[in-house]
């Protein structure tokens, strides 16, 4: 008989070895075998969603230490009864996730027979240490071997807990048709369920929060201490710091390289829909190589304050390793205000005088003074473009450097 994986492999069911009996009787779906009508009226159970609580969470019981299995320990609503039913697949999927947080033990799908339309008639659902380990020897030096997958199996004890159920012909409900309640390891405390890898899923709000934060130059851990503290606690919230980790690690994989045109097609987007904004950009060998923006209330300030324009060159990002330079002011109030930003990926006098055009495009007049440190490049840059400009050295910069003089 064959059947598919969760993954789509093709599996015999009379064939597998894994510790469960997986042969599968076709008397199963003759309702009448079980003396279940097709329509069901009344005798079946129809679950709702449960909410789990502080109640809801059971002690783990020990059957018998001599026979070497667990019997989960949990009220009566939360465990599946044999031959129930249940309105759709997600109900009993559903139902038996939260029987497992509350017993301890993590679950896995496996078998699934589906019908000619492609719909899943047929579905296991499996303790996660169902089955043996693979205990094959590989030899990482082999050059012949291309990729070695990580072993995830090593957990495995050839637990038979699970429950196995099947769509009634006919109708859209699910039977129930045997549960397997015994563990052959011991199972998870609550204190420890938090670490499971079902609870540690992070849902849709999860990632958004951490999205969000990421926006916001907040990395993971900062995300995730937020996170708990906001919602009362490591016990309630799903993730650990790792999982926090790995979903901004898969954000970055996924964005890529196309993180440049995300920012061009964003700014000049504003440029659509803000009023008075201003932005350019330069691309060289198909890479974003320069880019200058200025908003309203820049070209506001350089009207009032433009006089004196700091041309500061002196940061540089860290993962892109662009240099980062604010055009820079004094108010009324001795206070400093920005006129306008840019990005180089280098600081030669043609990226200089790139930058300063798009400057003077944007606030179209030059300022009186101009001061800047001691670089070449920017020298040149700032008298070929503001000709009608003073340019003076900053102070700080040459006070920093007498020490470095006197020696």
């Amino acid at each position: 008989m064959d059947a598919h994986t969760e993954d789509g492999d093709h599996v015999d069911l009379y064939s597998m070895q894994d510790g469960i009996d997986h042969t599968f009787d076709d008397s199963l779906f003759d309702d009448q075998h079980h003396g279940i009508d097709k329509n069901p009226v009344e005798d079946c159970y129809i679950y709702d969603n449960i909410d789990l609580d502080a109640n809801v969470l059971g002690d783990i019981s020990i059957e018998d230490e001599t026979l070497g299995y667990w019997i989960p320990k949990v009220p009566d609503e939360v465990k599946p009864k044999l031959k129930g039913h249940y309105r759709s697949y997600e109900d009993i999927t559903d139902m038996y996730y939260k029987y497992a947080l509350a017993a301890g033990f993590d679950v896995r799908k496996t078998t699934n027979r589906k019908n000619g339309h492609g719909i899943i008639r047929l579905r296991y659902l499996v303790c996660n240490r169902q089955g043996l380990p693979n205990t094959g020897h590989v030899d990482t030096l082999n050059p012949n071997i291309s990729k070695i997958k990580r072993r995830t199996d090593s957990r495995r004890t050839g637990c038979n807990a699970c429950i196995r159920f099947r769509m009634i012909e006919g109708s859209s409900t699910w039977l129930l048709y045997e549960f397997v309640e015994e563990h052959n390891h011991e199972l998870m405390s609550q204190d420890n369920i938090l670490f499971s890898r079902h609870h540690r899923q992070l849902n849709s709000w999860q990632k958004s929060f951490i999205i969000s934060l990421s926006n916001q130059n907040v990395g993971a851990t900062q995300a995730h201490m937020l996170f708990t503290a906001i919602n009362g606690g490591y016990n309630i919230i799903g993730g650990t710091v790792d999982d926090f980790k790995i979903l901004m690690r898969d954000l970055n994989c996924f964005i890529g390289g196309t993180d440049d045109q995300m920012l061009v097609d964003k700014m000049t987007n504003r440029t659509k829909n803000v009023p008075n904004f201003s932005f350019d950009f330069r691309v060289e060998n198909k890479q974003l190589n320069a880019m200058f923006w200025a908003d309203e209330t820049s070209k506001i300030n350089y009207k009032q304050f433009g006089d004196v324009v700091s041309f500061d060159a002196t940061f540089r990002t860290n993962r892109y390793d662009m240099v980062f330079v604010p055009f820079t002011g004094i108010d009324n109030h001795k206070k400093c205000v920005t006129f306008g930003v840019g990005l180089l990926s280098k600081e030669d006098i043609d990226s200089y005088t790139w930058l300063l055009k798009s400057f003077l495009k944007a606030f179209g007049k030059q300022p009186i003074l101009v001061l800047s440190d001691e670089d070449p490049a920017m020298k040149n840059a700032i008298a070929n473009v503001f000709p009608e400009s003073i340019h003076r050295l900053c102070m700080w910069h040459i006070t920093s450097k007498l020490p470095l003089k006197n020696q």
